[in-house]
């Protein structure tokens, strides 16, 4: 008799996608007060286009989600990262969380 594997709801997020975004966006935007935010535009692009490459992939992986389930996911991801300021302590920094399951540091299955 096979095993059944845990399903994630169809409107979550993988854990490893929310580690992406929030990871992304405190790297980027976290530290460009340090250039005086000169560098804004520059992290704008490179932070969307990491997000929705990490993102594609991670979601992916394992057969999980279809192409255009991952794409959406994707270019969510791409928008949330791309906005110019930390979401830390906002609530798209919670709504992620939640999505992705990253409550009180456990992780759903």
């Amino acid at each position: 008799m096979r095993e059944k594997l845990p399903r994630r709801p169809t409107g979550g997020l993988d854990p490893r996608t929310g580690g992406v975004i929030l990871g992304l966006d405190w790297l980027l935007f976290g530290t460009n007060a340090l250039s005086g935010l000169a560098l804004t535009p520059l992290l704008i692009f490179v932070g969307a286009t990491l997000a929705f490459v990490a993102t594609y992939r991670i979601e992916r992986q394992g057969g999980t989600r279809g192409r255009f389930r991952a794409a959406s996911a994707a270019v969510f991801s791409a928008i949330v990262v791309g906005l110019p300021f930390p979401l830390a302590g906002t609530a798209v920094g919670g709504a992620i969380l939640m999505l992705s399951g990253l409550r009180r540091g456990k992780v759903r299955r």
